[in-house]
């Protein structure tokens, strides 16, 4: 899971310098909802769990409509954030499984 975390801390950090460098306002939001889901993964929530899977499957969407440089990264750094991610379901969801009565 920390494998996820750190990444998503990275591609946070690095859209924070390029935001910085062009002003752009939509990538700022991007940022924004990157540190959200980070603080959410970090503390287990399902809620984050979920909106990171459903915002890595856009970004793949996009990384199509990018040169193909830019999509191997996006690819790359969604693989290193989802991966991990989903290999600890039982981190968000083990809970449940433990209070359940079967």
């Amino acid at each position: 899971m920390w494998i996820s975390i750190v990444t998503l801390g990275i591609i946070s950090l690095v859209q924070l310098l390029v935001v910085v460098r062009t002003g752009s306002s939509l990538l700022l939001l991007g940022v924004v909802a990157n540190v959200v889901l980070l603080i959410g993964l970090m503390l287990g929530h399902k809620w984050a769990y979920i909106l990171t899977l459903v915002v890595s499957l856009l970004g793949v969407g996009g990384a199509f409509t990018r040169s193909m440089g830019q999509g191997v990264v996006v690819l790359i750094g969604n693989g290193l954030v989802v991966i991990p991610m989903i290999v600890s379901t039982s981190f968000f969801f083990g809970a449940a499984r433990e209070t359940d009565p079967e």
